[in-house]
């Protein structure tokens, strides 16, 4: 089985997000289009420096440095930028993840027990040794047997190629992997076109596919797991 890393196991902030929990103590408070805005500009400035360098190399520590340091430039907020910096650097990346989603240990808990193969899939810039430390920070780690990133394959999301990977990397027959995912649009498309079968986690129930299992929470998964043979 292959879960989503963000959005599925784990609830991360919003880059706009983050922005705001950074700058709040300092006294500043822009509102969500200054904040979208800033965020697009970082991105923008990311592409076109470093975008276009070898998989592996494009978010490095001095990358990340330079991300939000054009993040904050392009809100030209008043008080001192080096402090601003300083608390950015500081904080990004504790601010970035709020925990794991509720249920997510009993899932994975039951399903480890019933000998199912698990894997974390993350589809950020982000390295897998970097994703797996993580997991194991927030207590999850232990469950999975293979924790990859796209950034450590030479395909990104959408290409059903990262699905292939990860189900060699499982060691199972495709036919008997599930993929789970909050994403409808962006994952669970191309991972029917790599042959895996697919469970949607709605918990809002606002994402509604026709044709395709949704559970609003993690701990119905077992369960549902066990009707599928």
């Amino acid at each position: 089985m292959i879960f989503e890393r963000a959005g599925t196991l784990v609830r991360e902030r919003t880059e706009a997000e983050i922005l705001q929990e950074v700058l709040q103590p300092l006294g500043h408070a822009p509102g969500p289009e200054a904040l979208a805005r800033a965020v697009e500009s970082a991105q923008k400035d990311w592409s076109l420096r470093y975008g276009s360098r070898p998989r592996g190399q494009r978010w490095t520590l001095e990358i990340r440095a330079e991300y939000r340091k054009a993040a904050l430039s392009s809100l030209q907020l008043s008080g001192d930028p080096e402090e601003m910096l300083q608390r950015a650097d500081q904080y990004w990346e504790s601010f970035r993840i709020s925990g794991i989603f509720a249920g997510t240990h009993p899932c994975l808990g039951a399903l480890r027990a019933s000998r199912v193969g698990l894997a974390a899939l993350d589809h950020t810039l982000r390295g897998s040794i970097e994703v797996r430390a993580e997991l194991e920070r927030l207590g999850v780690g232990r469950y999975f047997q293979v924790v990859h990133s796209t950034e450590d394959m030479p395909w990104d999301r959408p290409d059903p190629r990262v699905f292939q990977f990860m189900v060699e990397k499982l060691k199972v027959p495709v036919g008997h992997v599930l993929y789970v995912s909050d994403d409808p649009v962006g994952a669970l498309p191309s991972a029917q076109e790599a042959g895996l079968a697919r469970v949607l986690v709605d918990r809002n129930e606002d994402k509604p596919v026709e044709g395709l299992t949704a559970i609003r929470t993690l701990v119905e998964l077992p369960a549902l797991l066990a009707t599928m043979g």
